[in-house]
């Protein structure tokens, strides 16, 4: 199985969750598709692609009621949703 990242970060307002293959890429990325703001990691966890996807979809669905949705992207929240919590936790 290939290996991906599950990334948190905080660009402007908002907080985001996603999974990259290439994680410099998808904060330049970010980058551009926010208007040039800059992303703020708060974590990363390297693990296959299918675990990444499965703590991705975990977390959208145990907050679900916080998402908040732009033309950007729809994996948003307007605060930190894991608070003390890391994406390991949420590994399978």
């Amino acid at each position: 199985d290939d290996l991906a990242f599950v990334y948190f970060i905080k660009i402007g307002n908002f907080y985001k969750i996603g999974i990259t293959t290439k994680i410099e890429d998808r904060l330049k990325s970010l980058k551009s598709i926010f208007n040039k703001v800059v992303p703020e990691v708060i974590q990363t966890y390297q693990t296959s692609l299918y675990n990444a996807y499965q703590i991705e979809q975990k977390i959208l669905k145990e907050n679900k009621e916080y998402r908040f949705y732009t033309k950007q992207s729809t994996e948003l929240f307007s605060f930190n949703i894991l608070q003390n919590q890391t994406l390991k936790d949420y590994s399978f």
